[in-house]
């Protein structure tokens, strides 16, 4: 599974290079248990002066975690808002602290910024990514 960026209005062309250069324009999460999208990691792959305002993104904006399903070999990705200004899936509101799982094809938005992800699960690809160099960096910075 992946976190394919959703290009919108705020998507500037410096903006999607710059995320490109942090490896948060596609993110693998095939190889990973937990990501943490939030402020610092933006902030770390916003060019600077800051094109977007981060600071109303939560430090811990939400986090994904892979989990087993009861099957003891296939995995599923949640995803848990717990921030202030909120999470969206497919426009609706996540109530904060409680595991959503994701499907493929369903927009993920942090708001109020309306960064989004686009989930992607299609079997078939087989295209491979490098593992996100912006998730070393806040890796390191823990």
């Amino acid at each position: 599974m992946r976190l394919c960026l959703n290009r919108n209005k705020a998507m500037t062309p410096e903006i999607i290079t710059s995320f490109r250069s942090a490896g948060l324009y596609e993110i693998d999460l095939d190889h990973l248990k937990t990501v943490v999208l939030g402020r610092e990691l933006f902030i770390y792959a916003l060019p600077t002066p800051r094109s977007l305002d981060v600071s109303f993104i939560s430090r811990i904006h939400c986090i994904l975690q892979r989990t087993t399903l009861n099957d003891g070999h296939s995995y599923s990705w949640e995803l848990t808002d717990l921030s202030y200004n909120g999470t969206l899936i497919n426009g609706v509101r996540l109530e904060s602290a409680i595991p959503y799982q994701l499907h493929h094809g369903q927009l993920v938005e942090i708001l109020p910024l309306k960064i989004g992800y686009i989930v992607d699960d299609d079997e078939t690809d087989t295209e491979s990514m490098e593992a996100p160099r912006a998730m070393e960096f806040l890796l390191e910075s823990a």
